[in-house]
């Protein structure tokens, strides 16, 4: 009886240690993300933005005028949940970051980025006001924010592996595009 009684109290111990030490992280990611309207309240640009040149301009350019018209059909339309809309959003962000892992491509592309526009600014999302500001953010082609902008995304999600970090250099983002939407 000694023996279970005291079993009983270590593993207690160890379940109250372990709720405690996920409290304390989940609260630290909570502190380090913005929420994309945060962020663009402090500029939408970082120090450290990558200074891109025009020979990089073109041939991103040149890339994304390469991926086939049919992967450019995105799978949302008029009456797509905020759940379907979020999901392809993530997925085309994956472009543009550097994380751990990612699950799912699709084409960061102005005709794809069309569509979610669309799809949000006739909607009635909950999040519909963030989604649009990240939307109409890539719209205007500043993706400065897209490492925030994924892990808003993510955190919609419930994610909890594969947090961005930063932004691709547009090279890395080049090879990721021809790696993903190009024929092999």
């Amino acid at each position: 009886m000694k023996k279970i009684l005291i079993v009983s109290i270590i593993i207690l111990i160890v379940a109250i240690g372990a709720g405690i030490a996920f409290f304390m992280n989940s609260m630290d990611a909570a502190e380090e993300q913005l929420s994309p309207e945060e962020y663009m309240e402090t500029g939408g640009s970082e120090e450290n933005a990558e200074e891109v040149t025009e020979e990089e301009k073109t041939e991103l350019e040149e890339v994304l005028d390469g991926i086939e018209k049919e992967k450019l059909k995105l799978n949302i339309h008029e009456d797509s949940t905020q759940e379907e809309a979020v999901k392809v959003m993530h997925e085309m962000v994956h472009q543009k970051v550097r994380a751990e892992e990612k699950w799912g491509r699709v084409p960061m592309h102005p005709e794809t980025i069309d569509q979610v526009y669309n799809v949000i600014s006739n909607s009635n999302f909950d999040n519909k006001h963030e989604l649009l500001l990240i939307a109409e953010s890539w719209k205007d082609g500043n993706f400065d924010a897209a490492h925030f902008d994924h892990n808003y995304l993510w955190s919609l999600q419930g994610g909890t592996i594969g947090k961005a970090y930063e932004n691709l250099p547009i090279n890395e983002e080049i090879q990721y595009i021809k790696d993903s939407f190009y024929e092999k």
